[in-house]
């Protein structure tokens, strides 16, 4: 099922439901953010995630041969219930073609009235699906390859989390990329610097607290300007990144608004990701 609609009118359908039907608003939020009051068992955090909506976001522009494959990649997932949400810039015809063709997973096309860039495509995307109630969501962009084991991996990340900590640890997201050539693809580590925006997995209240507050701030010390330097900023002895042993993305976009050939060759072009599926025992090493 391809549900289309501009983001126009999920604006104006979202401030119907909060301003005219609050009771109906309020329920839902009460429902998404369970796991800040109490920690929950392994049962009832089950109960929980099957009730709640889990979504995935793709942003995409202008490149269908890279989108066809990151979508061939997400069909080879375990997709379970998990929902597509496309924030989709216009100018290309054969991107709506392809995105209008989706049939492995129930997809919702919010289309662009304008092109929105790099920085607020994605921001509109992650905020339109946590608004709507998603608890847990895996961001992608349309030139990513992708691992056949992120959607299990994002359900195990999901419970590991007890009032958004690990091992009493604040935890920033789930990075899918990783820099690591490890051998081991159950293995999951935490660190305090190196944000990449190359896919992650991210909850509602991440969503809220760290990333939405930051997302346009560009006045803090980093050489650079865009969203991941932003949440970058935020990253302290504190706050933490989980991320894999294993890549589970790759960048395969040869030029881009901040990519250009020479970075690909050189950084991106043999660089090996996850392939398996049929992962259970993930585990975090400290």
């Amino acid at each position: 099922t391809i549900h289309v609609f501009y983001l126009k009118y999920h604006l104006y359908l979202y401030s119907l439901i909060h301003y005219v039907f609050p009771s109906i608003f309020y329920y839902r939020i009460k429902i998404c953010n369970f796991s800040q009051k109490k920690i929950y068992n392994e049962k009832e955090k089950n109960a929980i995630l099957e009730k709640n909506m889990k979504t995935i976001t793709l942003t995409v522009h202008n490149r269908p041969d890279n989108l066809i494959k990151v979508l061939d990649n997400l069909k080879k997932n375990k997709l379970y219930d998990f929902s597509l949400y496309i924030g989709l810039e216009p100018g290309n015809d054969e991107c709506v073609k392809v995105c209008e063709n989706i049939n492995f997973i129930k997809t919702t096309i919010v289309r662009n009235i304008k092109v929105l860039g790099v920085r607020h495509n994605p921001y509109n995307i992650l905020d339109c699906v946590f608004n709507l109630g998603s608890e847990i969501n895996i961001y992608l962009e349309d030139d990513l390859e992708i691992s056949p084991d992120i959607c299990d991996l994002s359900i195990w990340y999901y419970k590991q989390l007890n009032c958004n900590k690990i091992f009493n640890m604040d935890i920033l997201c789930l990075n899918l990329f990783s820099w690591n050539n490890g051998d081991d693809p159950r293995c999951i580590m935490l660190k305090n610097n190196g944000f990449c925006p190359w896919g992650m997995c991210i909850t509602k209240y991440q969503w809220d607290n760290y990333f939405k507050p930051i997302w346009f701030n560009d006045n803090h010390s980093l050489n650079g300007k865009g969203w991941d330097f932003s949440v970058q900023s935020l990253l302290n002895p504190k706050l933490f990144i989980a991320y894999p042993y294993i890549s589970r993305s790759n960048h395969v976009g040869i030029e881009g608004v901040h990519s250009t050939r020479d970075i690909y060759e050189s950084s991106f072009k043999d660089r090996k990701i996850n392939t398996s599926m049929d992962i259970s025992d993930y585990y975090i090493d400290i």
